[in-house]
């Protein structure tokens, strides 16, 4: 895919930020059945995926776009029912293994930059510190978008926590123009 580093590199990249940035939120995209990929690269793609613990992924099986380099020189060779059971593969790996590592999150109160209110405002989503989704009620106290809250965690899907606010953040209001 014309990449300028080997997984060594990429691995030894993802070691020096989390060595800098703990608890840093890492995303990547992943294409399943790119030219010429084989099962050893697939397995090291899920390898990478179990080492690095991504956050976020956006996930594809390959298809060709024209005037693109793979498109101009490379054979789309990977048959397309094992571009979708790779795929599928890599979807159930990112899933549990977010959902694993979202689970260590259950129980803390995290800050949470609204971004939505539900008409009645007794529930809202927002975004934690690592762009997560946190829906959470908040019934007991009022809240608009902009505003930071603090939200306690009782439970996550892996990739939507849920909550309940227990108090606002003193920090500047967000506005629109910041949000979007």
């Amino acid at each position: 895919m014309r990449r300028g580093y080997d997984q060594h590199a990429y691995l030894s990249l993802v070691s020096e930020i989390r060595g800098r940035i703990p608890d840093v939120s890492l995303s990547t995209d992943i294409i399943a059945g790119f030219c010429g990929e084989d099962e050893r690269d697939h397995t090291d793609t899920l390898n990478v995926m179990r080492t690095v613990g991504f956050d976020k992924a956006f996930m594809f099986a390959y298809s060709q776009r024209d005037k693109t380099h793979a498109a101009r020189n490379l054979d789309d060779d990977v048959p397309q029912a094992t571009k979708q059971r790779r795929l599928k593969e890599i979807n159930e790996l990112f899933y549990s293994e977010a959902k694993r590592r979202s689970s260590k999150d259950i129980g803390s109160s995290q800050v949470v930059l609204v971004d939505g209110v539900n008409e009645d405002s007794s529930t809202a989503t927002g975004k934690n510190e690592k762009n997560q989704r946190v829906k959470f009620e908040a019934k007991s106290q009022k809240c608009a978008m902009g505003d930071y809250v603090t939200v306690y965690l009782d439970s996550s899907n892996g990739i939507t926590h849920h909550g309940f606010m227990t108090n606002r953040v003193d920090a500047p209001r967000m506005t629109n123009k910041h949000l979007f």
